[in-house]
């Protein structure tokens, strides 16, 4: 039966971890699409006037469309 019960607990401690990850990842998605979202926003607002930083990713941006 120990062997039954360790098992057990393995498999209960497994799913805690994936449970866990998995709510890692979607906090992760949540950060990417907010960080999207924030950079369509920038780019749509300070397109024309952007820091001297953010002028490459523009021109980038500018050239694709």
């Amino acid at each position: 039966m120990a062997f039954f019960d360790d098992l057990g607990k393995k498999i209960t401690g497994m799913t805690d971890v994936a449970k866990i990850n998995s709510a890692i990842s979607d906090e992760n998605n949540k950060i990417q699409r907010n960080i999207t979202e924030l950079g369509k926003l920038y780019y749509a607002t300070y397109a024309e006037e952007c820091a001297p930083e953010f002028l490459p990713l523009v021109k980038a941006i500018q050239e694709s469309e």
